[in-house]
């Protein structure tokens, strides 16, 4: 407009210039009325000026407009409907619990009270409890008008959608609409998996698998009866769907710099150092990249979605965006995360027992305290991950990516690690009892004081692992690759077994032989006796039990071992001579 402004200011100049002075152009001088060019000179700025105030005010009308939408929509979040029902009055009698419960709420010795029972309800108290039954009757309930609110939702994700200036603010109703509409229960009634307390220190007992599958179950039964309200679940999409432009309105909100980027969105490096061998300087290199990386998302001053304290359990969440969102201490509890993408999230305290997290991108997400019993991690990539303190017994996280997490004190009994990527990981502490590590890679690993007893860790790659003061007892070691670098320093490895070993290059390995029981496979430090306890010859091939059963040969001899030490005698090779 300021142009448009100068530009006419400057054709009148010249104008004025030709008709008084006869100079720019070829015509006579006569055909210009030096009175009507002073009139559109004077005329001009009244005229660009009116051009500008009609312009404010169509701006204004606009956000007028809009705001009168966004009033409409939020009022629409609140719609509800008068449904009439046939019931009737119960009167039920309390347990002693109840009344005490009732009591020290009302205020007086309360022993019975009224309860509703809808026409086709079934009785929520047993028969003998009931006192007396009322009269049938009419009555109304009020319930949200589903159908209205989520109109009134997409209503707001189209604002936010023509509107930059709006966007942040529709996200904070959105998220305020889900936390009230859906707050987190006082009491968490799902099902829990039973940990004794003997497996603190110790092997799993000899029942954990029925435990576990008991645990299962019950979690399956939890998660078919629950269903996430059709508003909720919807609201939720509009979040998970942002594009990248209104995320970097995100970042750019409140006091944050004009030119922030949303930092969460930014890619995680991945670990390209050796799958099989062990290169310290490449897992240096690239433990160096990812603190670079963790180092930007706590200076992060932009609107970041907030979820904290919600009830999500049953939500479908697969595919959604969620980076950096705040969700500390939701409930989480069978939903379904496939794929989601939670980079840097803050999940602190959350519940996620059997949740779906296959495939989820949770790298730099703040999972300490999180509670992932039966979870399925299967695939997930949690490079950078704080999951220091979490409750993942019976967890699945075969292949998931742990390069670089922080596992301290997590409790990881029964949980399958097969083939996890572990790389420079810190399981100090951690609890990994009956755990399965076949295959995994724990090169440059920290298991400092980690609770290993009775872990499976068939193949597992433990060059340059530090196992200072980790408790191995029972623990299958077969094929497990160790070297020079790995620190066995005051490790407890009794009733371990190797088969398939290279121990060639593992000198701290030799103060441990005798405690724990091998066959010929298993390669010793040059000069070193092989126990007298050890078969001489591998242990192929399997035997057949008293029950009639078929079990791998070396397990059963290792089985006769633990069971009597001093009385075991080890087999004589049937093929040999």
């Amino acid at each position: 407009m300021f142009l448009l402004f100068v530009m006419a200011l400057s054709a009148a100049f010249v104008m004025l210039g030709h008709a008084l002075f006869d100079f720019g152009l070829d015509a006579p001088r006569a055909g210009f009325g030096t009175g009507a060019v002073i009139v559109a000179l004077l005329g001009a700025p009244f005229v660009i000026w009116r051009a500008i105030v009609a312009q404010k005010q169509a701006d204004v009308a606009e956000q007028g407009h809009i705001t009168d939408r966004i009033n409409k929509a939020v009022d629409g979040l609140s719609a509800e409907k008068t449904i009439s029902k046939i019931g009737r009055p119960v009167t039920v009698r309390l347990s002693e619990i109840e009344s005490a419960i009732a009591t020290s709420l009302g205020g007086s010795a309360l022993e019975t009270r009224v309860q509703w029972q809808g026409e086709g309800d079934v009785y929520r108290y047993a028969k003998e409890r009931v006192e007396e039954d009322g009269e049938w009757q009419v009555f109304s309930e009020t319930k949200p008008n589903l159908e209205v609110r989520i109109g009134a939702i997409y209503a707001l994700e189209r604002i936010a959608q023509d509107s930059e200036r709006d966007h942040v603010q529709i996200m904070e109703i959105l998220c305020a609409y889900i936390r009230q509409n859906a707050p987190a229960p006082q009491t968490d009634d799902w099902p829990q998996l039973e940990i004794k307390e003997s497996e603190e220190d110790g092997p799993l007992e000899a029942d954990w698998e029925e435990r576990r599958d008991a645990f299962r179950e019950a979690q399956n039964t939890a998660k078919a009866g629950q269903k996430l309200r059709e508003d909720i679940q919807v609201a939720l999409a509009v979040l998970g769907r942002r594009r990248p432009e209104q995320r970097l309105l995100e970042a750019r909100a409140g006091e944050a710099k004009e030119d922030a980027a949303f930092v969460f969105d930014l890619p995680c490096p991945d670990y390209d150092g050796p799958e099989d061998g062990h290169d310290p300087a490449a897992l240096g290199a690239y433990s160096k990249a990812l603190h670079d990386w963790k180092n930007t998302l706590p200076r992060y001053e932009g609107y970041q979605l907030d979820l904290r304290n919600a009830d999500l359990r049953g939500a479908d969440l697969s595919g959604l965006n969620l980076n950096g969102a705040k969700l500390t201490g939701t409930f989480l509890q069978g939903a379904d995360l496939w794929a989601a993408r939670l980079q840097g999230a803050v999940l602190w305290g959350a519940r996620l027992q059997g949740a779906v997290l296959r495939g989820a991108r949770l790298q730099g997400a703040d999972l300490r305290g999180a509670r992932l019993q039966g979870a399925d991690l299967g695939g997930a990539r949690l490079q950078g991950a704080d999951l220091g303190g979490a409750r993942l017994q019976g967890a699945h996280l075969g292949g998931a990516r742990l390069q670089g997490a922080d596992l301290w004190g997590a409790r990881l009994q029964g949980a399958d690690l097969g083939w996890a990527r572990l790389q420079g990981a810190g399981l100090w502490g951690a609890r990994l009892q009956g755990a399965h590590l076949g295959g995994a890679r724990l090169q440059g690993a920290d298991l400092e004081e980690a609770r290993l007893q009775g872990a499976d860790l068939g193949w597992a790659r433990l060059q340059g692992a530090d196992l200072e003061e980790a408790r191995l007892q029972g623990a299958d070691l077969w094929g497990a690759r160790f070297n020079e670098q790995t620190d066995l320093t005051a490790a407890t490895l009794r009733g371990a077994a190797v088969r398939s070993v290279d121990c060639t290059d593992v000198p701290q390995i030799v103060e441990h032989l005798e405690e724990m029981f091998g066959d010929g496979s298993v390669r010793l430090p040059e000069g070193v006796a092989r126990p007298r306890h050890w078969p001489k010859h591998a242990l192929n091939g399997v035997v057949e039990t008293e029950d009639g059963n078929e079990l791998d040969r070396f397990i059963y001899e290792w089985r006769k071992w633990q069971a009597a030490p001093d009385a075991y005698e080890p087999p004589e090779d049937a093929d040999a001579g």
